[in-house]
């Protein structure tokens, strides 16, 4: 990339930083200038997510 060249976070061109806010289990990121959001689990949330998920499966088989 030359340095000329930008890296834009988001896709209405905004090159500024984004709001971004933890959750804890996941973080979420705003474009000031659009307001298109975006969210991401943590390693943490994840996990929880995932242990979750499998202990749903391990209940409904047993029923």
């Amino acid at each position: 990339m030359s340095s000329e060249e930008k890296i834009q976070p988001c896709k209405c061109g905004y090159e500024g930083a984004l709001l971004g806010t933890d959750h804890g289990a996941f973080y979420s990121l705003q474009c000031p200038e659009c307001s298109e959001s975006v969210e991401a689990f943590t390693v943490r949330g994840l996990g929880e997510a995932w242990n979750k998920a499998q202990q749903g499966k391990e209940q409904g088989a047993g029923e």
